[in-house]
């Protein structure tokens, strides 16, 4: 039996067990607890407005203000990588800057990231700076998997998240905290809030040092050093019932080493934190949103919102004596939008109907200059290499979309939506070559010009069957898309006009089930199809090709459960695992696995909150992966990882008004070696060639003190 027939096998047979699941909960969950289980009341805004989870047919999970002040996470990347399916990988080897991916779209940029349902995944290749949303900023996260692209269109291929900053608090608040850990880690976070009935103003300020890990001893430069700055501002006015204004605002100025690839060979002489890089960079990003909302009750309500961002960055990668190179970008965005929303109420039928539109304009610069003295071949004279290469564009993009939720007797939930959504870019480039080596032409310019356009539909359709108090059985058909990013058209070898935008048909069911209001486990199962997927041809760079290429098709398939339980007030325990087979349907490369990709990730833990003391641990366990670019999957894989982290904390109360915790932890408690990603290149003799990897945290110690009131 061939490896397709027995992928089909196995997938029709989970299939045909978890259909019969279903059917038999539909049928006999509900009298097997006689007692309607009642379920707290939690609310989400993935349709665009304020939504029962209970009635969006995907698997959604809401991770709220108390959860997260019980999670022992200190950054919102930290406590997604808990969940199921959901994984982070760091190209940069720099981890606060991490691509985010769901069901296997390991390079991050199908997944759709969004603060307080505006969208911050960029436009270009950059990935979304977190560090913009300060765990402490944060009052709760919603993860809805699967395509959403019928209602935010583009990157709303996996999945969406969107982060809701605080806002769920009474009166006046203030938090102040410091941090100290391994590798000269230093933080101290302020936050604070007011509210009243009119209207609500929340602020936090977070600074972060630390001197890094990795280090290069030849040059003694802490090659993994990272040093930021960030606050977010979040406010509310509500003068009426009808109307209301928002504003969130974010900014964030930080800098960084780049420890480049660690090589097993290297790592075997110099050992675990051996660096051998210079790289460095530094940035900045702000962002504000404003929105108004009028509710005119029977007659619907109306929300706009209007969005602007900019960040701006700077790489300097030296290489002495032979190489140097830095290279500056810019991204500046605006975006507007606006939707009305109708609810129609009868007697046992009630119906939601959703119209916006969404415009987003995007302003991309990118400068970069490199210096090279060449002796290769050794025999032959130096020579001097000079480039100077400068891009320019700007992209536009509209979309449409229409959304109607039709609810009958409250319990069966009919969802169907529709999106058109074009893009057009119009590009400049220029590279300039100046040589002096008589293998090469002394002086080249090369300009190259024009515009591109895409457009892109997406439809959705799905069926919940809702029973008791939060629980559901769910089927859907989705569509998604992903337009090519700015710089994956405009390619460091050129202008790659022929890069086709990636579409994503979806099947999935699944369930959720609340046994009692604190115990509850989910199951979903999904398949996708996927044409044109996106990939990045390693042997592309200095070849003189494009290196973002479309595969014909691809498949995503997989399964996620979660259980989650709190058998009494003082303990909580969760688990969850997925399974994610994602693979090429096409070509020689039929069968073979994407890179990235962990096929199983297990996480579980449990935490202790009682009389004032809090501990948590977390485990998280990821088979292997295959190494970037090594799509026949001959290479030596990624190791699997599992990786223990632990917090202990002590919190003291006076006089019922004032909060001070003290605390400790221990992160990667094993110190178990561990990377997300890595790659292969042909040994030319040198030592540091051959396997790589970009290592992650190893044994990480921390302590620190919060106060409150």
């Amino acid at each position: 039996m061939n490896g397709k027939m027995k992928r089909k096998g196995k997938l029709k047979r989970g299939a045909r067990s978890f259909a019969a699941i279903l059917i038999a909960g539909l049928f006999l969950v509900p009298a097997a607890f006689g007692e309607e289980v009642q379920v707290p009341e939690v609310k989400v805004t993935y349709t665009r407005d304020e939504q029962d989870p209970a009635k969006i047919p995907g698997n959604v999970t809401v991770i709220d203000r108390e959860t997260i002040d019980k999670s022992g996470a200190t950054s919102v990347p930290e406590l997604l990588k808990r969940e199921a399916g959901i994984n982070f990988h760091s190209v940069s080897g720099v981890e606060t800057m991490v691509g985010m991916d769901m069901r296997g779209y390991a390079r991050g940029y199908d997944t759709l990231i969004m603060v307080n349902g505006v969208r911050v995944t960029p436009s270009d290749l950059s990935t979304v700076d977190f560090n913009l949303i300060p765990l402490e900023a944060v009052e709760k996260i919603e993860i809805v998997r699967g395509p959403g692209s019928s209602l935010w269109g583009n990157n709303a291929v996996s999945g969406v998240v969107n982060i809701i900053t605080r806002r769920d608090f009474e009166g006046l608040f203030l938090k102040t905290g410091y941090k100290f850990g391994s590798w000269g880690n230093h933080e101290g976070v302020m936050s604070a809030g007011y509210s009243n009935d009119t209207g609500r103003l929340f602020l936090s300020v977070d600074r972060k040092h630390a001197d890094g890990e990795r280090y290069n001893k030849f040059y003694s430069f802490n090659s993994s050093y990272y040093d930021s700055l960030n606050f977010t501002l979040s406010g509310a006015l509500t003068p009426t019932e009808i109307f209301e204004l928002t504003v969130d605002l974010g900014y964030d100025k930080s800098e960084y080493g780049f420890p480049g690839p660690s090589y097993d060979a290297a790592r075997s002489v110099f050992g675990e934190d051996y660096s051998d890089s210079l790289d460095r960079g530094k940035g900045e990003s702000f962002y504000i949103n404003t929105g108004v909302k009028l509710d005119f009750d029977d007659y619907g309500r109306v929300m706009l919102n209007y969005t602007f961002r900019n960040s701006n960055g700077w790489l300097y990668q030296p290489d002495p004596p032979h190489d140097y190179m830095q290279t500056y970008s810019y991204l500046t965005e605006h975006g507007i939008s606006g939707k009305y929303v109708l609810d129609l109420d009868f007697d046992e039928v009630d119906n939601r109907l959703m119209a916006g539109v969404d415009y987003l304009h995007s302003e991309y610069e990118l400068s970069f200059a490199g210096f090279w003295l060449w002796d290769w071949p050794p025999w032959t004279p130096m020579g001097l290499s000079i480039t100077q290469r400068d891009t320019e564009s700007v992209r536009e993009s509209i979309g449409y979309y229409l959304y109607d939720e039709l609810t009958l007797f409250d319990r069966l939930v009919l969802s169907v939506g529709y999106r058109y959504e074009g893009m057009k870019m119009r590009y400049d480039w220029q590279n300039i070559d100046m040589d002096d080596h008589p293998f090469f032409t002394p002086l080249a310019i090369t300009k190259r010009g024009g515009n591109v356009e895409y457009s892109e539909k997406a439809v959705e359709a799905g069926l919940t069957y809702m029973y008791g108090e939060g629980n559901k059985i769910y089927f859907s058909y989705a569509q998604g898309f992903r337009l090519p990013l700015i710089d994956e058209i405009i390619d460091y070898n050129g202008i790659n006009i022929d890069l086709k935008p990636e579409k994503a048909v979806s099947y999935e069911l699944g369930a959720l089930h609340h046994f009692t209001p604190d115990i509850y486990a989910s199951l979903d199962l999904y398949w996708m199809n996927i044409k044109n997927e996106i990939y990045v041809d390693p042997t592309a760079f200095g070849a003189g090709r494009v290196s973002n290429v479309n595969f014909p098709k691809t498949v995503h398939r997989g399964l996620e459960l979660k259980v989650v339980a709190k058998p009494v007030d003082w303990l909580s325990l969760y688990t969850a695992w997925a399974f994610q087979d994602a693979y090429f349907d096409t070509w020689d490369l039929k069968g073979k696995t994407l890179p990235y990709v962990p096929k199983h990730t297990v996480n579980f833990g449990f935490g202790v909150d009682y009389e004032g003391f809090a501990y948590n641990m977390d485990c998280r366990y990821a088979s292997k992966r295959i190494r970037d670019g090594d799509y026949n999957n001959i290479q030596k894989r990624l190791d699997n990882s599992f990786v223990m982290d632990m917090r202990v904390g002590y919190t003291y109360t006076i006089k019922d008004k004032y909060d001070v915790e003290v605390f400790t932890g221990v992160n990667n408690v094993t110190g178990e070696y561990h990377s997300d990603f890595g790659g292969y290149t042909d040994p030319f003799g040198s030592v540091f060639d051959g396997y790589f990897d970009r290592p992650l945290s190893g044994r990480y110690f921390y302590g620190g003190i919060n106060f409150s009131f």
